[in-house]
């Protein structure tokens, strides 16, 4: 039996016993489950076309209104101290301006687009809606949230530039990753995090056992096949609109099955999921041990 050790990017390289690979990684399993996903398109939703340019106005008036008060806050905190009406009286000034501004441009919109006939029945209905149900408490808080989310978005926050670099670079060592299979799909991803958080369950089942050991029987196993891939699934459900998760749960538990019961049968010890090593002992039951690995480095 030989093993190549050097392989990177990948599970350990097995020759022999018509494996692929010893290993079950999460790689390996979701170039398996991928075959078994149909992603279905997320549908338009009705007055498509009145929300975005609703959204278009909304932001840029949110940017406006972040602008403004930047000018005016260092005013507003000397009025709260020497005359809290004039402070109050300037912002309900400028929360009325945004809901004048607001309203009339979403109004000015609408009509263009009627006059041409570019409407149908939905997108009049989402227009006339806003324009309805929009008011003054709607445009202060509305404004709350501008000012809210210009503070989280300040550039000059150490910990957030941090974190969205390394967010940055595992996603583009994630996308090397699934490339490297040819996965880099919308089925391969959701695939992927099937295997993944799958092998999460196998990894927190570890911890309840002796050294980071739990001993199994065939039967339970089973049980803890059917929990893997319902989580995984559950999981993947998230992000990805798959049409059928009940075929795919039961192709995926049947693949998975077959292919940890073929290398047990074979008395070969194997990691699943990059999260847990497995193997059979000589007195029948079946051994799951932590074995964390990363498949790949982000640099």
């Amino acid at each position: 039996m030989a093993i190549d050790e050097t392989v990177s990017h990948g599970p350990r390289m097995y020759a022999g016993r018509n494996f692929p690979t010893l290993d079950i990684s999460c790689l390996y399993a979701a170039t398996r489950f991928s075959q078994y996903i149909t992603i279905k398109q997320p549908e338009v939703p009705k007055g498509a076309v009145a929300i975005g340019k609703i959204e278009e106005i909304l932001k840029a008036k949110s940017a406006e209104v972040v602008g403004k008060l930047g000018e005016i806050i260092p005013l507003l905190e000397q009025l709260e101290n020497e005359n809290p009406s004039e402070c109050e009286k300037r912002l309900e000034g400028l929360t009325s301006e945004t809901y004048r501004g607001i309203k009339s441009e979403v109004e000015s919109t609408y009509q263009t687009l009627k006059s041409s006939g570019s409407l149908d029945e939905d997108e009049e209905n989402v227009f006339k809606s806003f324009l309805q149900d929009f008011n003054k408490d709607g445009a202060q808080m509305f404004m709350y949230n501008a000012i809210h989310e210009g503070e989280s978005a300040e550039e000059d926050n150490p910990m957030l530039q941090q974190l969205q670099e390394s967010r940055q670079k595992y996603e583009e060592a994630h996308t090397k990753y699934l490339a490297s299979a040819e996965i880099n799909t919308p089925e391969g991803r959701a695939a992927w995090q099937i295997a993944h958080f799958g092998g999460l369950h196998f990894r927190r089942a570890t911890r309840d056992g002796d050294k980071g050991t739990i001993t199994v029987n065939k039967t339970d196993l089973e049980r803890h096949l059917e929990i893997a891939v319902a989580d995984g699934l559950q999981c993947a459900r998230e992000t990805a609109l798959i049409e059928n998760p009940a075929e795919l749960e039961t192709k995926a538990k049947k693949w998975l099955s077959t292919e940890m019961n073929n290398r047990l049968s074979q008395g070969l010890e194997f990691n699943l999921f990059d999260a847990v090593s497995v193997r059979k002992g000589d007195d029948g039951f079946i051994y799951i041990r932590d074995d964390e690995r990363e498949p790949y480095t982000v640099e």
